[in-house]
C-alpha cells in the first residue's frame, strides 16, 4: 500500500469517526455521565438500592461507549501521526505501510 492510499484511508477513517461522534452523541452522553457522577456522589445516593443500581448501571453504558469512541480517535489519531512521520522518514513509511 502506498503512503497516497494510506492518507485516504486515514481521511475516511477520519470522516467516520467524525460522523460516531454526532451519532452516538458523545457531547451528551458526557454530559450525562457527569449528573450521573454527580448523583452517585452525594451522601444518600445508596438509601434507594434499586434507583442506585439503576443509575450506575446507566454510568457504565455511557462509561463504556465514551471510552469506546475515545479508543478510536485515539488509534485514528496514532495513525495520522505516523503517516506524519512517514512523510519524513522513507524507512518509516515502509514500515507503516507494512503495519
Amino acid at each position: 500500500m502506498e503512503l497516497r492510499d494510506i492518507q485516504k484511508e486515514l481521511e475516511t477513517a477520519s470522516s467516520r469517526v467524525e460522523d460516531a461522534f454526532s451519532f452516538l452523541h458523545i457531547e451528551e452522553k458526557r454530559a450525562e455521565l457527569d449528573g450521573l457522577d454527580a448523583q452517585a456522589a452525594a451522601p444518600d445516593f445508596w438509601n434507594d438500592a434499586d434507583t442506585a443500581q439503576a443509575v450506575s448501571k446507566k454510568a457504565a453504558n455511557l462509561r463504556a461507549t465514551i471510552e469506546d469512541y475515545e479508543r478510536a480517535a485515539a488509534l485514528l489519531e496514532d495513525a495520522q501521526t505516523a503517516m506524519e512521520l512517514a512523510g519524513d522518514d522513507a524507512a518509516f513509511a515502509e514500515e507503516a505501510a507494512a503495519a
